[in-house]
């Protein structure tokens, strides 16, 4: 797949993420990529594994998982505010991605955007053009620039293609959801206040400030332990998995070279077995 063609599918990213809150007509995201819109359904769901429609139902709903948390809005206004026709609709759209009916997921979940804006780009790896899915990127340098020296923590689902390949992609979107929410909970136990953060398909990003090495690698480890209980989804029991890089940095270091260095002491620890963490 050529420079050109991501060009054109991220084109129509954009414009489906323009018209979110409002109804997206797929004729307009088809001519804003330059395509028919059945060249851009095959070339679209062939990239990202996904429908359009799926995609824009999935980030409605992850959307709606802000207004869950932070707000006491009605769940007939947010369901209305995020395209659906009542609550029922909303409920079950939501239930079916995410495990839980919007009022538990109220009550028990911190707010973790479970799905965000996915921004395509390409780089060369082993004389392949390779397709990378980023999400929060610029939000994480800047967090890097911001925060000037501490710890950055690149957690990554273990053999995340083989949940989908063995469970389907239903269950893995669960636990997609369903592993930041636990090293959430391991955050909060520990007092710790800061926020997981979803950069890529199964990769997350943890930043830490003002904390003790010793502290940090305590939370890998607790991570790591909370995580491989797996998850029951109905009766579905999946296993799972996570493999951590930790990456000390001060003000010296750009934060290309943080984000470089942590990637690499990830794939280290996957080197190693997995299921571990790897820190310089």
């Amino acid at each position: 797949m050529n420079h050109q063609l991501i060009q054109q599918v991220q084109q129509a990213i954009d414009c489906m993420e323009a018209h979110l809150l409002e109804e997206v007509d797929l004729d307009m995201v088809a001519k804003a990529a330059f395509m028919s819109k059945s060249t851009l359904y095959v070339v679209f769901s062939g990239l990202l594994d996904m429908t359009l429609k799926e995609y824009i139902r999935k980030r409605r709903l992850s959307l709606s998982t802000r207004d869950l948390v932070t707000s006491d809005r009605r769940l007939l206004d947010i369901a209305v505010t995020y395209g659906f026709q009542s609550t029922a609709t909303y409920s079950r759209a939501f239930e079916k991605l995410f495990g839980m009916r919007p009022s538990q997921y109220r009550k028990e979940a911190a707010y973790i955007e479970p799905f965000p804006r996915i921004e395509l780009h390409t780089f060369h790896r082993g004389g392949y053009v390779m397709i990378g899915k980023n999400m929060n990127q610029e939000q994480l340098r800047q967090a890097i620039r911001d925060i000037k020296g501490g710890y950055l923590l690149d957690i990554d689902i273990d053999f995340f293609d083989r949940i989908n390949k063995d469970f389907g992609w239903d269950i893995g979107d669960k636990v997609l959801i369903g592993v930041p929410n636990r090293i959430q909970e391991v955050l909060a136990e520990m007092e710790l206040d800061n926020q997981v953060t979803r950069i890529n398909g199964d990769e997350y990003v943890v930043v830490f400030k003002d904390i003790d090495r010793s502290k940090v690698e305590l939370f890998a480890k607790t991570a790591i332990t909370r995580v491989e209980t797996g998850f029951v989804f109905g009766e579905t029991e999946v296993p799972v998995t996570i493999s951590i890089g930790i990456m000390p940095f001060g003000v010296e270091f750009d934060e290309e070279k943080v984000l470089e260095e942590t990637s690499a002491l990830l794939v280290q620890a996957k080197r190693n077995g997995r299921n571990q963490y790897a820190i310089k």
